[in-house]
């Protein structure tokens, strides 16, 4: 039993908090990466524990990790000290992958400041009625 301090959510207040539709809710459970949610009147009474559940999914989504690898996290985690190695491992691995993607990200950020200068020179010239610089010519500081 509940105490009067534990707080409880639905289904629509935990899509709001996380943006999720209720459907991504189900199939998580479904999937196992969530934990059972136990149900009320056939009502889902999601707890703290889910709250926290769902921050590191989607945390880990944000990473682009898999459904399949969480699944295998959560698992591992069940036994941590006997999956320790594997957990290690694993997020070893996603911090590479997340590595490479702010590397690309950072080079496409650079790309686009520098187009954003060179437009911005272009408009510029066209409004001071000057030549147009050529791209070729121009050099992002």
């Amino acid at each position: 039993m509940q105490s009067k301090n534990t707080k409880t959510y639905t289904i629509r207040e935990v899509s709001a908090l996380f943006h999720l539709p209720a459907s991504t809710l189900r199939y998580y459970e479904e999937a196992g990466i969530l934990p059972a949610v136990p149900k009320t009147s056939g009502r889902r009474i999601y707890s703290q524990l889910h709250l926290d559940r769902l921050s590191a999914i989607e945390c880990f989504k944000n990473t682009g990790m898999s459904i399949s690898r969480i699944k295998d996290f959560f698992t591992y985690e069940e036994t941590m000290e006997t999956n320790i190695d594997n957990m290690l491992s694993l997020l070893s691995s996603q911090k590479i992958i997340l590595e490479e993607k702010l590397s690309n990200l950072q080079n496409s950020y650079k790309h686009i400041q520098c187009k954003l200068e060179y437009y911005s020179a272009v408009k510029k010239a066209v409004d001071d009625k000057k030549s147009i610089p050529d791209w070729n010519e121009f050099f992002c500081k």
